[in-house]
């Protein structure tokens, strides 16, 4: 089924976020950000749910791209939220 109103499914996933951690009484969360499409769609739909300032990203490089690490950092600020750089090469 064809999206017709992209601001409609937008405002629906940040209300269905808000809901659920307003439900499960968690005022804040964590999300792991790659530098893909995915994790800073997610970012952004968390962020209008419950706000900036409740959030924290997480970027974990794994013999990571310099374009990975500046795409997260690059959804990070662009939707206020902190994030922290974990370098995790020599672990793996």
């Amino acid at each position: 089924m064809p999206v017709t109103d992209t601001d409609a499914l937008i405002e629906n996933r940040v209300r269905a976020l808000a809901r659920f951690h307003g439900d499960a009484h968690l005022p804040r969360a964590e999300l792991d950000v790659s530098g893909g499409i995915d994790s800073a769609t997610m970012l952004h739909l968390l962020s209008r749910a419950i706000g900036p300032e409740q959030v924290t990203a997480v970027y974990t490089g794994i013999s990571s791209s310099e374009g990975s690490l500046a795409r997260a950092r690059a959804a990070a600020q662009s939707c206020g939220v902190s994030l922290i750089e974990v370098e995790m090469t020599d672990v793996f």
